[in-house]
């Protein structure tokens, strides 16, 4: 079996389930409770939250855990203080928890505005900076997308939020980005980062926020108990914080060394897959995430390619898994790619852990797509 489909989801690890296993049987206690072994648990819960803070760099703020990255991107525009007609200044290259977000917002009449991609599919920085001024209250842009892999230069746009938006606070989905490439939180000047564990060999069912002023956070997301600094109520999911903040050590002592490794595997796979007749990639493939390829074969379906890749046991994806039920790809669009570019489209995703047979892929999609164009 060869999994390439890590963008949606990847393995948990065996070092990351041991230390689950411990939270889960024996060190079990709910931090909320005040008796001692609680209190213990509770400590735990709060280093986790420094060493999120540490690996990101940031030498202020904190980190909100929460059920997913979705939950977390959904709070920054749901929560977040904004003025009765400020404007929410979101990218076309969202994934679909900020998109779909902003799409909600914009019916309930938030004023969003919404800032088309460059072909490359990084956002297009003169659109962005025509459309930011003091009536902006949050800008949200993707770190590293989760379609294409492109690389949205996050430094130059907080600079341009800064100067342009004085009044914004500037939130990043950092979930493509957080363990793979360099993420210095306090360099790149973002007030918000999302992170999520399943996509660096953690568990699923946890996510976080990185928070840099606790107070730009109007009221909860989810109300009851009053965890997570009153902003995310429910009984703390030890376990899972545990795992993640254990994925996310294992993660960044080997970060450097998967990236060299994942760089020459999508290199070897691109290199390979130009042999193809009628293909093209999309985005750049030098300068965007080794971790992501999205190529299109032209004139084959992309979802009866997946299928015939299963039966041959590789497994790839076609797009965000939060979007693949739709046949539109709207970050493909965006970045003005045509309908035969967008139905013929699968998207190759790595790890640094897993080795990958890089010809035999090649060669299982090239017969696939001989066949199948014939067919159509």
């Amino acid at each position: 079996m060869v999994f390439l489909d890590n963008a949606s989801t990847t393995k948990v690890l065996d070092v990351v389930a041991k230390e689950m296993q411990t939270y889960f049987c024996d060190t079990f206690y709910n931090p909320g409770a005040l008796y001692s072994p609680a209190f213990f648990v509770h400590k735990k819960v709060e280093e986790c939250r420094g060493a999120l803070c540490k690996f990101l760099g940031a030498s202020e703020g904190t980190v909100i855990f929460t059920g997913s990255a979705t939950e977390a991107n959904n709070m920054v525009l749901r929560c977040v203080k904004k003025r009765k007609q400020g404007k929410i200044v979101v990218s076309c290259g969202e994934h679909a928890s900020i998109y779909e977000t902003a799409k909600q917002l914009e019916l309930q009449g938030e004023n969003v505005v919404w800032v088309p991609l460059q072909e490359n599919g990084c956002v297009n920085m003169q659109a962005l900076e025509s459309v930011l001024d003091e009536n902006v209250d949050i800008v949200s842009m993707i770190h590293v997308s989760n379609e294409t892999g492109a690389i949205n230069p996050l430094r130059e746009i907080s600079a341009l939020v800064r100067k342009k938006a004085p009044n914004a606070l500037l939130h990043s989905d950092g979930v493509q980005a957080f363990g793979k490439i360099d993420v210095d939180i306090d360099e790149l000047d973002v007030d918000f980062y999302t992170m999520s564990a399943h996509k660096i060999h953690g568990p699923k069912g946890i996510g976080a926020l990185y928070v840099k002023n606790i107070k730009n956070i109007k009221h909860p997301l989810i109300f009851g108990g009053g965890q997570e600094m009153g902003l995310r109520s429910g009984t703390t999911n030890v376990p899972l914080i545990m795992g993640f903040v254990k994925a996310t050590e294992e993660k960044f002592t080997h970060k450097q060394e998967y990236f060299q490794k994942v760089k020459a595997l999508k290199q070897a796979m691109a290199e390979g897959l130009a042999q193809i007749c009628n293909v093209c990639f999309n985005g750049n493939i030098e300068k965007d995430s080794p971790y992501i390829l999205s190529v299109s074969l032209l004139h084959v379906r992309g979802e009866v390619l997946l299928h015939a890749l299963e039966a041959e046991q590789v497994y790839v994806g076609t797009g965000s898994a939060c979007s693949s039920k739709t046949i539109e790809n709207r970050v493909l669009r965006n970045m003005g790619k045509n309908q035969v570019e967008i139905e013929g489209n699968i998207r190759i995703s790595f790890n640094g852990y897993d080795e990958v047979d890089v010809p035999y892929v090649v060669e299982k999609i090239a017969k696939l797509q001989k066949k199948l164009a014939k067919t159509r």
